[in-house]
């Protein structure tokens, strides 16, 4: 029986040779050969037991864990099915009632009106008129459900003769829900603030083919055909990148290539960066054509195209600018020609009708050239969107059949 920290003989007789025939004060290779010694290999076991003693407590303190949670949930389950059982109580029959003497009475007052026959089926006494004699009570009760309460709002102007408004309590006269009755005039802001708002109820509906239909919402991809310019309205194509599905994502009702028509607004006001275009048609390649009427987007959705924007800066003001420089130019020149003269014969001569009409010109060259608006263009192949503003109904054109 051979013990692992136990050397043989030929591992000892090789480890003496390397000892014999290293020389003192040189250095020597250190031997791969050479095994571990006694305290390393103690000191691998002790490691190792340690290892395996540290999992065995880590596991078991889990494993108490968990068997300490379901023995508590089973006492709690336990002691729940015993309150249960302890709190169920046999069912309680009601004692039977004494007649009271209000019954008593009934059946002689019931006896006399069959036998007198002015009395009504339930028991009350008619009148001469054949209806039933109604008590104080009830009579009360009458009043208040028949009675149409009414009470009126004095005018600002009493003196001034006119009449008084009568508004009910259950409605108002203009037809405004949710009015309370409460009715002043447009002006009183007293009136306002109690007009509740009216909020009409929603119902829901169910789609009728979810397989044909493309919903209010939706966004379709596409490719511009011709390049964009806003300087004058006009139609505009692009191209579907890619295939459109139904609402619920099975059937495939516009294929890529679906051809999108559309017409481009004129110009677009100051300050504006983005071009409106409303989209009206689809056709298919298939040759399913349907009406769009929705508007365009671009690729994260938002209203309207967006491009390159022409302010016509030089349009607008190069005429003006121009005009005033001739103006500065000329008065420039005047001056120095009266700098550079000699002697004291100096002559100023000044020409206010030319200078009040410059200035006149370039006012009126401004309010002709600043109200150009700024020209969009974007190039041919850009991507935008078609925003989906109704429901698109294909049941009359397509039909589903099962696939073998």
């Amino acid at each position: 029986m051979k013990f692992f920290f136990r050397k043989s003989n030929q591992s000892r007789q090789q480890n003496s040779l390397e000892e014999g025939a290293h020389i003192d004060g040189e250095r020597a290779a250190p031997s791969v050969n050479k095994g571990l010694g006694m305290q390393t290999k103690i000191t691998n076991f002790l490691i190792f037991v340690a290892v395996i003693v540290l999992a065995v407590v880590m596991l078991w303190k889990y494993y108490a864990n968990v068997i300490e949670q379901r023995r508590a949930a089973q006492q709690a389950a336990q002691k729940d099915t015993k309150v249960q059982q302890q709190t169920i109580l046999p069912p309680l029959v009601p004692p039977n009632l004494p007649e009271t003497n209000a019954t008593q009475a009934s059946a002689p007052a019931a006896n006399t009106t069959t036998q007198t026959g002015n009395a009504a089926p339930n028991g009350q006494q008619l009148g001469p008129d054949g209806k039933p004699i109604l008590t104080p009570a009830e009579q009360r009760l009458q009043r208040r459900l028949t009675s149409s309460v009414k009470f009126k709002l004095d005018a600002p102007d009493r003196q001034s003769g006119k009449a008084d408004t009568d508004t009910a309590i259950a409605a108002d006269p203009d037809g405004s829900p949710g009015s309370g009755g409460l009715r002043g005039g447009s002006d009183d802001p007293l009136a306002r603030s109690l007009r509740a708002t009216y909020t009409p109820g929603a119902v829901a509906t169910l789609l009728p083919d979810r397989d044909f239909l493309i919903t209010k919402g939706a966004v379709i991809p596409c490719s511009v055909d011709p390049a964009l310019d806003s300087g004058l309205p006009g139609i505009v194509t692009c191209t579907g990148s890619s295939d459109v599905w139904s609402t619920n994502h099975k059937v495939k009702l516009m294929e890529a290539g679906t051809k999108y028509v559309g017409e481009a607004k004129q110009g677009l006001s100051k300050s504006q960066r983005r071009m409106a275009i409303l989209w009206t048609r689809a056709e298919t390649p298939n040759g399913v054509i349907i009406d769009l009427n929705s508007a365009a987007s671009d690729e994260l959705g938002r209203p309207g195209v967006s491009g390159e924007i022409d302010n016509h800066f030089w349009d607008r003001f190069g005429a003006a600018i121009m005009l005033s420089l001739l103006n500065d130019a000329s008065a420039f020149m005047i001056a120095r020609e009266q700098n550079n003269g000699t002697g004291s014969n100096n002559t100023t001569i000044a020409f206010p009708n030319t200078v009040n009409g410059t200035q006149n010109i370039v006012g009126d060259v401004l309010k002709q050239t600043i109200d150009i608006p700024p020209t969009l263009t974007k190039n041919q192949g850009a991507n935008i969107s078609i925003y989906v503003a109704r429901d698109l109904d294909f049941h009359s054109v397509y039909d589903l059949k099962v696939k073998q």
